[in-house]
């Protein structure tokens, strides 16, 4: 089905059915009840992510491209999904600990830390797989996870600074560890 075609099933669902009964269907995954013509589980999924993304647009006065943009779009980047082993360092390597990466991009990541990790707003963090560490700032922090920019890269054959040498060593124990 093509998404001209998905689109128009989905628009002419809401208005039959209502925004309510079509979210309530794909809230119970009920397709059938609505659709009438045993449509595939993919072919409602994409129509329900549709209708999702309509619900600030139909019935409310608003038109569907009328809708604020989403985070992802305000990024200067787009992020790319991730499970990435990393570390974050302060206090001049005195402090560390592990997170994961959850999505990266050039310019910033989502990463997971422990629900009682208290770390200051400007560290270090190290990326174990692409054998960089990051000058990282906190953007959002809500608990167990944390969103950060990048204020500087680091690639770790680039460091030759004594004071900065902490980061190697950590990273080289994580990789080889």
């Amino acid at each position: 089905m093509k998404l001209q075609e998905e689109t128009t099933l989905a628009e002419e669902l809401v208005r039959t059915h209502g925004l309510q009964a079509a979210i309530k269907a794909s809230d119970n995954a009920n397709a059938q009840d609505l659709l009438g013509d045993g449509a595939a589980a993919s072919k409602w999924r994409r129509v329900m992510v549709l209708i999702s993304e309509m619900q600030g647009g139909i019935g409310l006065g608003r038109e569907y491209n009328d809708a604020p943009p989403s985070p992802d779009e305000r990024r200067p980047k787009p992020r790319k999904r991730v499970l990435l082993t990393g570390i974050v360092v302060y206090a001049n390597g005195t402090y560390s600990f592990d997170c994961t990466f959850r999505n990266l991009s050039e310019t910033g990541a989502r990463i997971v830390v422990g629900k009682s990790a208290q770390f200051p707003s400007d560290f270090y963090l190290i990326n174990i797989r692409d054998r960089v560490a990051y000058e990282a700032k906190v953007v959002w922090n809500n608990g167990s996870e944390v969103g950060v920019t990048f204020q500087k890269t680091l690639p770790m054959s680039d460091i030759t600074d004594s004071s900065l040498i902490f980061l190697k060593r950590l990273w080289l124990s994580k990789a080889t560890g």
